[in-house]
């Protein structure tokens, strides 16, 4: 009996020790770092299950936005992480989307210039921390933290190729 137990813990312990945490993020309408000009940022995201690990229906996974460098829940409310309710198993390869709504460029940077941080430019990222992370520091036992946050850059001056064109003379 002992000997059947030993065997149980050791296969256990293998395949729990070979689960992998490897959540990412992108936007559903841009690529990652793509800059322009339209005043309406549509924020939104696709999270994606790249490991082995499995995440049930009723799992808490957490995300935030990020305005040029500065930590906001997805409402814009606070500086604390977002609970998205999983409604579906997230296997390998699984996607849940979420469409917190849209930013407006230039109201955005009005409101910054007006509370002491002016930009030219405004940067909005989208972060997942992972399952019952309520924090925006620590992404866990995730081991790839490079797809964990997509960016995107509105910039009013920015036209798309006269920018592009302007950028390869100077190289």
């Amino acid at each position: 009996m002992k000997t059947i137990f030993t065997i149980i813990s050791v296969i256990a312990f293998t395949i729990m020790s070979k689960a992998q945490v490897n959540l990412g993020v992108e936007y559903a309408k841009y690529t990652n770092n793509q800059t322009f000009s339209n005043d309406t940022i549509k924020t939104e995201f696709i999270i994606k299950n790249y490991g082995s690990t499995m995440y049930h229906t009723g799992d808490t996974i957490y995300v935030n936005a990020q305005i040029n460098g500065v930590p906001f829940s997805l409402d814009l409310m606070s500086s604390n992480a977002t609970p998205i309710v999983l409604t579906k198993m997230l296997h390998n390869g699984d996607t849940v989307h979420h469409n917190p709504g849209y930013i407006l460029g230039s109201a955005t940077l009005a409101y910054l210039a007006m509370m002491g941080a002016p930009s030219s430019t405004l940067n909005v990222c989208i972060i997942v921390w992972g399952k019952g992370l309520a924090t925006v520091s620590n992404y866990g036992a995730d081991i790839n933290t490079a797809n964990n946050i997509t960016c995107v850059t509105h910039d009013p001056a920015f036209v798309t190729g006269l920018n592009e064109a302007n950028k390869n003379s100077t190289e």
